[in-house]
């Protein structure tokens, strides 16, 4: 029997970074319009979770379900999981499977979503992650100790090389997929947590004005190359 999913959009009023960034248009479309429209693509339901009734009433414009979280769960402390938890509380029946879907990364499609749906089946969770790049290897970290430089990691050495450093991947938000039974438990991840890989092309930081910038930058290229192709293909 397949299982049933909920695409969950966290969506608070909230943010120092980028002022009012869930609502700012971002290539035409509020921002968490892009993850609310992939979220409808994907699952069988799509939820926009969020302290402020405005944010639910532009959601619900593009197809989602709207649920209004405490005060406690929109802060910049709240965890993650505090607010997937009261999400699955909120609703009736309950998913199978909920897919978290940040609005930050806005340039994550429908095949990445449902390539973490694939994976799931044999794993508690699916976490979507973007490789490190060799330079920034964990091998390579340091510390100032004592006014003296030392490998971060006391049995780490200073690498020769670059290729000597081991691979190192870092959780980029496209997508998080957990069973219902894992986020009951008290943990967005289990322990049996499968990656999937999402090229940094394909990624995307939303921290700063500067981030935004670049974002639409990258929008605005891949836009006109897309064009150039349609063109040629016609």
């Amino acid at each position: 029997m397949p299982l049933t999913t909920l695409a969950l959009v966290p969506a608070r009023a909230g943010s120092k970074g980028i002022p009012g960034k869930n609502t700012r248009l971002f290539g035409g479309r509020p921002l968490l319009a892009w993850a609310v429209t992939i979220g409808r693509e994907t699952c069988d339901r799509a939820c926009i979770s969020t302290d402020d009734p405005a944010i639910g009433v532009l959601a619900a414009q593009y197809g989602a379900e709207i649920i209004i979280r405490p005060a406690d769960l929109a802060t910049d402390e709240a965890p993650m999981l505090g607010v997937v938890q009261h999400a699955l509380g909120a609703l009736q029946p309950a998913p199978d499977v909920v897919v978290l879907l940040q609005p930050t990364q806005p340039f994550r499609t429908a095949e990445h979503v449902r390539a973490a749906l694939e994976l799931i089946e044999d794993a508690d969770s699916v976490v979507s992650v973007v490789e490190i790049p060799a330079c920034q290897s964990p091998d390579y970290a340091m510390r100032v100790a004592d006014g003296w430089l030392t490998p971060f990691r006391e049995s780490a050495s200073i690498l020769a090389c670059r290729q000597d450093a081991r691979p190192g991947w870092y959780r980029d938000g496209t997508v998080y997929v957990t069973r219902r039974e894992i986020i009951e438990s008290g943990s967005l991840y289990g322990r049996r947590c499968r990656p999937l890989v999402i090229l940094a092309c394909e990624s995307a930081t939303l921290d700063t004005e500067d981030d935004w910038r670049e974002a639409e930058e990258r929008l605005l290229a891949a836009d006109s190359q897309h064009a150039l192709y349609a063109g040629h293909g016609a």
